[in-house]
């Protein structure tokens, strides 16, 4: 009995001793197998970490090429707009300086325009007073469309300073185109004792004139006498002359010197 017993107990030792065995491989094995995983999912994050990473390097690269372009068109147009400025300054410097121009200038023509008014005013009252009075009656005649065209009060007209002097101008061309020839004109004249009666008078330019009745017994000689108008003296001695000289000068009979009276005022 003790044999078997201890034979038993034998068995039973190395039962245990197989199991224990067996089960430290087992353990081993598992171990190596978790830690086989481990690595392959270490592995696998490293790979996929490494893509993520590659993808990144390219995306950045990508941005980092666009973000420098934007940055290079950036520059050109913060260039242009500063040369656009610089331009803008240019020309609001002229502009400047032309507006000072243009002031200037229209201080002077306000002086200008004031110094004209004062002269257009003068001329108007000169050529009304002085200058329309002395004019020959058919002259007077053609200008006075345009002498009712001359303000009453300069001072409260609305015409412009250039229909003023264009009036003015237009006045003194008439008496400048009238001065340069001789005419003559058919008038009615009070010849004497207050009779009245049609002659024809002979005007040499503004300065003298001649009329001889149409019977060819009454005839006399004219001047401008100042603002009072023409002045008439009898000259019926130089009747016939006086007709012949207008009979030339209308056609009627040929060239020839003729002799009348003239006197210088």
């Amino acid at each position: 009995m003790k044999i078997m017993e201890k034979r038993n107990i034998a068995l039973w030792v190395f039962v245990l001793c197989t199991v224990s065995v067996t089960s430290a491989w087992s353990q081993e094995e598992e171990d190596f197998r978790i830690q086989l995983e481990l690595a392959r999912e270490s592995i696998k994050q490293w790979a996929e970490t490494e893509t993520l990473l590659s993808q990144e390097r390219k995306d950045w690269k990508l941005g980092k090429s666009m973000l420098e372009g934007r940055i290079e068109l950036l520059k050109n147009e913060i260039k242009q707009r500063k040369e656009s400025i610089e331009k803008a300054k240019e020309m609001i410097t002229d502009a400047d300086k032309q507006r000072e121009e243009f002031v200037s200038k229209n201080e002077e023509l306000k002086e200008a325009s004031q110094q004209v008014t004062g002269e257009i005013a003068k001329l108007e009252a000169m050529v009304k007073t002085k200058l329309l009075p002395m004019m020959p009656t058919p002259l007077s005649d053609k200008l006075r469309p345009l002498v009712q065209k001359v303000p009453q009060k300069p001072d409260e007209t609305k015409l412009s300073l250039s229909v003023r002097f264009g009036n003015v101008i237009g006045i003194l061309n008439e008496v400048n185109k009238f001065n340069r020839n001789s005419h003559t004109f058919n008038e009615v004249r009070e010849l004497q004792e207050g009779q009245r009666a049609e002659v024809r008078t002979l005007y040499l330019g503004i300065g003298q004139a001649y009329y001889v009745s149409n019977d060819g017994q009454f005839a006399g000689v004219g001047w401008p006498d100042g603002a009072s108008g023409w002045k008439w003296q009898v000259a019926n001695e130089s009747a016939a002359d006086i007709a012949k000289a207008i009979n030339v000068l209308e056609g009627r009979e040929t060239a020839a010197f003729v002799s009348i009276p003239a006197e210088i005022h």
